[in-house]
């Protein structure tokens, strides 16, 4: 009996009898749709490769059809509809896939191809849990089984526990022997060339902030119609002058509209080229302006710049969205305009908590990206009552003061009639690296263009103005 009854516990040791009344936790219909977005965007396989492998699908099919994708981009061909059903029928696994008709309706599935990496992270974690109940299960099938060391079930159960951890981390640790002398290189760049940072148009705001760095965050408040648009337009435009690849996601206002402030304030195209901004209103244009206008376009045309002008955008959106705008023009700044516009991936249990993990979130994007975000952001009404803005008055700030590198806050200001050069205060609240301080400008109304008050004789230009102090 005793033979017998060890016997059992051997064909038991893989815990396939516990599982047998055990439901795999699964998700076959966002399995679906992870392979159909890459159908509508090939280019988000090397993304998506980074984050699930086979395991990561708990459909046979759906295994069969990654491996089939993978082999598409292994032999360099054309990711598509077509090319994929020609791959599962080479591999002899079209009838287990389902064939041309359910390959079609995995495409068809696929309202929203920009949520596949969010996708994607919700398979991954659905097949670790597979990974520890399926070991679970047979940690307690080896140790119910007398003639097994206890010590070998331990180790098995810690690798699978470890290696859940390692997928988990991404493998992002690294030594100092790994970058320092990337390190090195950076700091000899930085004092040779002026490294990696975008300087701005603004000397004073130079002078403290030394320059918009690669990996931070800058949030830009202010009241409404206190110019917030206005000057990250014209950060973002003296930018695109000096080569740089940048990118707008504007959720209050459409291309057309991005289009006109630029041409108003048209840096782009050469310096005294501007356009009062009324004439995109009424129309009422010159020959003059129409020269403007035309010589704006062309210079535009191919500017390093992108735009997104959709109203909905989630932190997934903008994720992929600059993923491919960096691989598109190198982008290097990119301008949020406005962050309290924007809309959560999953809905949180109070908007400033959804507004703190939308913020995290585009945190993580910049640093995997080596970015520098302009993130604009709308003031309470609170600040209204103070003669300056404070940190708490960042409207549903939640760890939008936490995680950004710096705060600028336009100090409320109103224009008398017919004034068209009015003195505005730039007040940089927070430097996480930097300075904190003052930056008088000027905002000319009828350009929409924010300018350094008129520099003394002699005094440098902004982009060769070194840090102080």
């Amino acid at each position: 009996m005793a033979a017998k009854g060890q016997q059992k516990n051997k064909e038991k040791k893989d815990g396939s009898s516990l599982l047998s009344n055990v439901s795999l936790p699964a998700k076959t219909d966002t399995e679906m749709a992870v392979l159909g977005a890459m159908l509508h965007r090939p280019e988000l396989l090397d993304e998506l490769m980074g984050i699930v492998d086979e395991r990561a699908f708990f459909s046979q099919a759906h295994q069969h059809i990654w491996k089939a994708l993978l082999e598409l981009k292994k032999q360099g061909k054309v990711i598509d509809l077509v090319m994929l059903n020609e791959q599962v029928t080479k591999l002899g696994v079209s009838e287990v896939c389902g064939g041309a008709m359910y390959l079609t309706k995995m495409m068809d599935s696929v309202a929203s191809p920009s949520h596949a990496l969010e996708w994607a992270k919700e398979l991954r974690v659905y097949s670790q849990r597979r990974t520890l109940i399926q070991a679970g299960a047979a940690m307690m099938d080896q140790a119910a089984d007398l003639g097994t060391d206890p010590r070998t079930v331990a180790l098995d159960g810690q690798n699978v526990i470890q290696h859940v951890l390692d997928e988990h981390s991404d493998g992002q640790s690294c030594r100092p022997e790994d970058f320092v002398n990337e390190w090195v290189d950076r700091l000899e760049s930085l004092q040779t060339q002026g490294g990696p940072l975008i300087k701005t148009q603004y000397r004073e705001l130079n002078n403290i902030l030394a320059g918009l760095f690669p990996k931070e965050q800058t949030v830009l408040a202010g009241r409404p119609s206190t110019g917030k648009t206005a000057l990250g337009i014209n950060i973002i435009e003296h930018a695109i002058t000096k080569g740089i690849g940048c990118g707008i996601f504007s959720l209050e206002m459409d291309k057309f509209a991005l289009m006109d402030r630029f041409a108003s304030s048209n840096k782009i195209s050469q310096p005294g080229a501007e356009v009062e901004a009324m004439r995109f209103r009424d129309g009422k244009f010159t020959d003059g302006d129409w020269q403007r206008v035309y010589a704006f376009a062309e210079n535009i045309r191919h500017a390093p710049v992108r735009m997104w002008d959709r109203p909905s955008l989630t932190p997934t959106d903008f994720y992929v969205q600059c993923r491919l705008w960096k691989r598109e023009i190198g982008m290097q700044l990119v301008i949020l305009d406005y962050l309290q516009l924007m809309e959560p991936d999953h809905r949180g249990s109070s908007r400033e908590r959804e507004i703190s993990e939308m913020s995290r979130s585009i945190n993580c994007a910049i640093k995997e990206l080596d970015l520098h975000i302009l993130l604009l952001c709308q003031l309470n009404r609170e600040s209204e009552k103070s003669k300056k803005p404070m940190l708490s008055h960042l409207r549903e700030s939640g760890s939008l003061e936490q995680d950004a590198d710096n705060v600028l806050f336009i100090v409320p200001w109103k224009a008398e009639e017919g004034q068209t050069m009015v003195p505005v205060e730039l007040d940089v609240a927070k430097g996480r690296k930097n300075k904190v301080g003052s930056v008088p400008l000027h905002y000319r109304s009828e350009y929409l263009q924010f300018v350094s008050p008129a520099l003394p004789e002699g005094e440098m230009e902004p982009w060769d103005a070194k840090l102080e102090g």
